[in-house]
């Protein structure tokens, strides 16, 4: 209401045409522009490190469920042994992009000018074409090669025998390729932690210790003596990346740069 010379206008004008006078004005706009990038934070966090736990014990549960050469030509067996092999092998393809997932959230929450998070990234994608090639090869080509084995009754020495073999050396290069990369990848993103402090130094150090023991595992030339050592390597990463999840998982917003 405004009034000239004591007589009221009766004028009243609306909060609309003056909007900072609203009561929210200045706090809406405010908590806005700092909450949303929060959240978006937390909820990459969360999700990041969920996916690194899942798809960590799902290698496990490949490792343990994974069908041997001996099981796949084994007579009686030999059909449930490939069904197996088959279903273990596509947890595995299935559980990739599942990983990077969650290490594209991890580099996201140790980025830092240094780029160690991001040259871990880059080594990690290339390892996971290199596990993706190995699966495909032991889980979708070999059965068809042991299918063919039984169906023509050839001795071992026959061409589908050493189609077989010729299958399970490809395997083992990518796979050996895997184990290399993944372990480097590992060791970049504990220096990673150690320096930007993004995460537990203990997770850094873990890393570390990881990286080390994948890689005399890996160059120790015992890596395929048995289903079982290549085993261990999987547990030893696994171990870190779900230690890494957890943390992930329960980590503050990292402070935008």
């Amino acid at each position: 209401m405004l009034e000239a010379g004591g007589v009221g206008l009766g004028l009243v004008l609306p909060d609309r045409v003056f909007p900072d006078n609203g009561r929210a004005f200045v706090r809406f706009r405010f908590m806005r522009r700092q909450s949303e990038p929060t959240l978006r934070s937390m909820n990459d966090n969360r999700l990041g490190g969920a996916a690194l736990i899942v798809a960590s014990l799902s290698s496990l549960l490949v490792m343990l469920h994974h069908p041997t050469g001996h099981d796949l030509l084994s007579p009686g067996g030999q059909a449930a042994a490939v069904h197996r092999n088959v279903v273990v092998h596509g947890m595995a393809l299935a559980a990739v992009p599942l990983m990077l997932l969650g290490t594209l959230a991890l580099t996201q929450r140790l980025r830092a000018p240094n780029r160690l998070a991001v040259m871990a990234f880059v080594t990690y994608a290339f390892a996971s074409a290199a596990v993706t090639c190995a699966a495909v090869m032991s889980g979708l080509v070999a059965p068809r090669a042991v299918g063919a084995i039984l169906e023509s009754g050839e001795g071992p020495n026959g061409a589908w025998h050493m189609m077989l073999r010729y299958t399970a050396w490809l395997n083992r290069g990518f796979a050996q390729v895997f184990v290399v990369a993944s372990a480097v990848a590992i060791l970049l993103w504990a220096l990673a932690i150690l320096r930007g402090r993004g995460l537990a130094l203990w997770a850094g150090w873990l890393g570390i210790v990881v990286c080390l023991l994948v890689l005399a595992v890996a160059f120790s030339g015992h890596m395929w003596d048995s289903i079982h050592v290549f085993g261990l390597v999987v547990l030893a990463e696994a171990v870190w990346f779900v230690a890494v999840g957890v943390l992930l998982w329960a980590a503050a917003p990292a402070a935008t740069t």
